[in-house]
């Protein structure tokens, strides 16, 4: 007998199918339906790798739901995301071993989501959850975006800082908080606790258990790795939370008294209810759960919403493998008196008067608790509210979808049963869409077991929540095992007494700032000729008395490489950042040089300029895009150096391939025109030292301001200051970013005007719009323009838009009719299209051939400030002359308002571009910002009669700057 189809079944999971790129396994088959279980054992996790392939296939699906929602405004554009996505997805590939696969091949890379596509991703995510009751609320959810923070000690103080104002002081505000998103064959960041506050579980020696059962284990891993109990251990004490970002040491800190208050359980008509002590965190906020979104993998994503009463009562206090308080709630509120007559205990009760109490004591446990958080005016739920709310929300879903959300009963429905309206909705139907809430594969605890062994401390750095309320945590420059430094930093420390276990530091000395000084440079307490050291398995700081000072090492005698130099020691971590940066540089960034500008640079205070730059023997396409990376200069270089005391010519360890000195790093590494990013290294500075810095002023300053400020105040001379400081705040400076402009100019064309030289380079021109403080603009063309034999740059070239849909024409024949559209510095990319065209022409004239006709010529319609018109006239000229120009208004800047948009909807001007589109194929090309571009399409759509992008399709080109 054949398997029966249901075709309603069928019908609905089409439909399922049709609204939802990517399904993800909810871990049932055919054969066995996982349901029932409250973790399914084969759905996907986050922390794994993912093959290219996979990954394309996501971000495509995620990117088409934007679309669906709105996001993108015409088809085009959201061709053009997807495949900035996928490029990025390629480019960041490298080799590994894939999950699907379980063999070695190439693990896609991230692609950068905006935050807009991220808090998408993550509304999506909840509303397909299929164990949350609450979705209803989805799109309340906001986004904390900590996409920058790459250390833990950060992650500690952004999260916590993050955490207070959502809570917003009982006021709930729904707030996701997204951490760097893993990047391939890495764990990615990750929260050590299930919930941000979460009570411990302390386990006695016969195996009972004081506090919550369900966090013994991790109240033993915290405790392993340095948390300190109270001294008068409770049932309700709050774990610290635990954060380890990728690549870095897990950092502990405790909550500050505004998110560890606890809420006392208390009854309005049952005052005995006090004796019981009920207690419980304020709010709920799930933290070892990531988000797959558009194949990016958010490990660390912890979100604050609010509680059900239920999940209180019913769960988290009631559950007999929990706190169990039940039966003490029946006694405590006399609910058996009438069945204890018989009997003479609770325990001695038949099963089914047990039930009732028990049901009765749940129902009040239940109402005291939501009385309770309503008296502290927290955000909380009931479960009928919630229930309700879920159900009319399914059913509006249903209503416009034609098919239900997915949802879980284990899950979903309320303990309470038939009286709540969920219950009775079953599970149909059972699919899992992304993007979605995702377990990680690995557990953290056991995760930093398997990593410690490879770094010189297994301790963990301590917050206490006034520091990180304060923004004071010490610097979280925790050594990574990279092992080299100079001898002088081992050299002082030798210079302590050192007695078997002991370091002894006189009561003249700190010895606070020495632990810290010790743990932040992970001093391996060497004898400097036999090179033997500690072999205890663990790291510990422990104050010994007043001046004695325990620290041993987690390093072994077989941890010291035997050809190692001796001088060699210990260097902070550097950045994941910091490391992306220089490979980044090293491997896809090219030496050029600025000629100069036209108009000069310092005769120049607004509008636009053209650049010319030497690209030494590196051509480039028409229309193409270049980024150019603005080098500081040189003699800011020697002021940053003046002001550090270090050699120029020393270097700087930052991976085992590059090694730059330390004028390289600070000519083309660091940003010295803006402020330091956290200054971590302040507060050793601080508290070593007996001089005032003023952290305001220093964060209002310049990279190069703030060390001269430094320099000034006498910080770098000081004898107490660490040795290492150079290099920290090195490691803490901005890094310089590019500036991505269009190419203003056609090779083909320089090369024809001027010949190419003997060995000399390639030329390029751009059009820059100038400001004051613009990075390359204003300070790096103004700098380089003082010092012109220095005017060093670095250089890329990027995918274009137009490059890729604009015709290539090499020859008079392939010319296609073009209405070029643009304004301000958008001119650029059209001189480079009349410079190739023009070198065509000259081509086709030397060769006898007539010149193009006007049906293969530019409508050319430009907007630009009054001081600009000289940068246009000259190419506009030398193009009419060849006949390349059917059409052409200028609209500089006027009282009137009138915009380059108004002449195109001129009368006969608006007919005749109709007829270049409609008739003769004409291509259109808009160049400008995004407001102009939104006019110039609404024109474009007037003259049409249609909607222009819609209709033409690739024939519409539009590159938005």
């Amino acid at each position: 007998m054949g398997s029966v189809i249901c075709p309603f079944a069928t019908r609905e999971f089409e439909r399922i199918k049709e609204n939802h790129s990517t399904l993800a396994s909810t871990g049932c088959t055919r054969d066995f339906c996982q349901s029932g279980r409250i973790i399914h054992t084969d759905e996907p996790r986050v922390g794994e790798n993912r093959s290219i392939e996979s990954l394309e296939h996501d971000a495509e699906g995620f990117l088409r739901d934007l679309h669906r929602e709105g996001f993108f405004d015409s088809d085009e554009a959201l061709e053009e995301r997807i495949q900035q996505a996928l490029y990025e997805i390629r480019a960041g590939a490298v080799k590994g071993v894939i999950r699907e696969t379980k063999e070695p091949g190439m693990v896609g890379g991230n692609w950068t989501q905006t935050p807009e596509e991220v808090e998408f991703g993550l509304r999506r995510a909840w509303r397909n959850s299929r164990k949350c009751i609450m979705r209803s609320h989805c799109e309340d959810l906001k986004l904390c975006d900590l996409r920058t923070v790459t250390s833990s000690a950060k992650m500690a103080v952004e999260l916590i800082k993050a955490l207070s104002k959502a809570f917003n002081d009982g006021n709930i505000l729904p707030t996701a908080f997204v951490f760097p998103p893993r990047t391939p064959n890495n764990r990615g960041p990750m929260i050590w606790n299930d919930q941000l506050l979460t009570f411990a579980g302390y386990e006695s020696e016969d195996g009972s258990i004081l506090g919550d059962p369900k966090n013994a284990q991790f109240t033993k891993d915290a405790i392993e790795l340095g948390w300190v109990p109270p001294k008068n251990k409770t049932r309700f004490d709050l774990l610290p939370v635990i954060v380890m970002a990728e690549g870095d040491l897990p950092v502990i800190v405790e909550l500050p008294a505004n998110l560890s208050r606890l809420i006392q359980i208390r009854h309005p008509q049952y005052p005995q209810m006090d004796e019981l002590d009920l207690k419980w965190a304020a709010f709920p906020a799930l933290s070892r759960l990531g988000f797959d979104i558009g194949g990016v993998q958010y490990t660390a994503t912890p979100f604050i919403g609010w509680f059900m009463e239920a999940e209180i009562g019913t769960r988290n206090l009631a559950d007999s493998f929990r706190y169990n308080v039940l039966p003490d709630v029946v006694k405590a509120l006399g609910l058996a008196k009438h069945a204890l007559v018989d009997v003479d205990s609770f325990e001695d009760l038949p099963e089914y008067e047990k039930l009732a109490l028990l049901s009765l004591a749940q129902t009040e446990l239940n109402y005291a608790v939501q009385h309770s958080y309503i008296r502290e005016k927290v955000t909380m739920s009931d479960s009928l509210t919630a229930s309700m709310k879920f159900s009319r929300y399914d059913d509006e879903f249903q209503k416009k979808h034609g098919y239900r959300l997915p949802s879980d009963p284990f899950w979903v429905a309320p303990p309470q049963g038939s009286i709540i309206p969920v219950w009775h909705r079953g599970a149909a139907p059972n699919y899992q869409p992304k993007p979605m809430i995702c377990r990680h594969v690995q557990e953290p605890a056991k995760a930093w077991k398997r990593e410690k062994s490879s770094w010189p401390l297994s301790s963990a750095q301590i917050f206490g929540p006034s520091a990180v309320l304060a923004n004071t945590t010490p610097s979280p420059s925790i050594p990574s095992p990279i092992k080299n430094v100079d001898t002088s930093l081992t050299e002082s420390i030798l210079s302590f007494r050192m007695t078997s276990d002991y370091l002894t530091v006189s009561k003249d000395n700190d010895w606070p700032l020495v632990a810290a000084k010790l743990l932040s440079k992970a001093v391996m307490l060497m004898d400097s000729s036999t090179r033997s050291m500690r072999t205890s398995s663990e790291s510990t700081l422990t104050s010994g008395g007043d001046d004695i000072l325990e620290v041993s090492s987690s390093y072994t005698d077989a941890s010291a490489d035997e050809d190692e130099d001796e001088s060699s020691a210990i260097i902070p971590e550097v950045p994941a950042r910091i490391v992306r940066y220089a490979q980044d540089l090293n491997s896809s960034f090219s030496d050029g040089k600025l000629l100069m500008t036209s108009p000069r640079v310092e005769e120049i205070d607004e509008g636009s300029l053209r650049v010319t730059m030497d690209l030494g023997t590196t051509s480039y396409g028409p229309l193409s895009c270049i980024q150019v990376l603005p080098l500081n200069a040189l003699s800011k270089v020697e002021r940053a150096l003046d002001a550090l005391g270090v050699n120029g010519s020393s270097t700087l360890r930052l991976t085992d391939a590059d090694n730059p000195t330390y004028t390289t790093y600070l000519r083309e590494y660091a940003d010295l025109e803006l402020p330091f990013l956290e200054l971590n290294w302040l507060e050793t500075v601080t508290s070593s030292t007996d001089i005032t810095v003023n952290k305001e002023k220093l964060e209002g300053l310049s990279v190069l301001g703030a060390l001269e400020y430094l320099q000034h105040e006498g910080v770098f001379d000081h004898p107490e200051v660490d040795l290492n400081l150079p290099y920290d705040m090195c490691l803490d400076m901005p890094l310089l970013q590019t500036r991505t402009y269009s190419v203003a100019s056609s090779l083909r064309y320089i090369q024809e005007i001027q010949g190419q030289k003997e060995g000399g380079g390639n030329e390029i021109d751009l059009i820059v719009k100038v400001y004051k403080r613009g990075r390359f603009s204003g300070i790096y063309l103004r700098d380089m323009s003082l010092d012109p034999s220095q005017a060093a740059m670095k250089f890329r070239f990027v995918d274009s838009i137009a490059a890729n849909r604009m015709p290539q024409e090499p020859h008079l024949d392939n010319l296609v009719p073009i209405i070029a559209v643009t304004t301000g510095a958008g001119f650029g990319p059209v001189r480079s299209l009349l410079q190739e065209r023009i070198a065509i022409a000259r081509e086709a004239v030397a060769a006898g051939k007539p010149l193009p006709s006007r049906k293969q010529g530019i409508s050319l319609f430009v907007g630009l400030q009054r001081g600009d018109v000289a940068l246009v006239t000259d190419i506009l000229v030398e193009a009419s002359a060849y006949n390349l120009i059917d059409m052409f208004f200028m609209v500089p800047s006027n009282a009137a308002k009138v915009r380059v948009h108004d002449k195109m909807k001129m009368p006969g001007v608006a007919e005749e571009l109709k007829d270049k589109v409609m008739q003769q194929g004409a291509k259109v090309f808009v160049c400008s910002g995004p407001v102009a571009a939104k006019e110039i399409g609404r024109a474009m759509d007037s003259i049409l009669g249609v909607k222009a992008r819609k209709t033409m399709g690739v024939r519409y080109v539009e590159e938005v700057f």
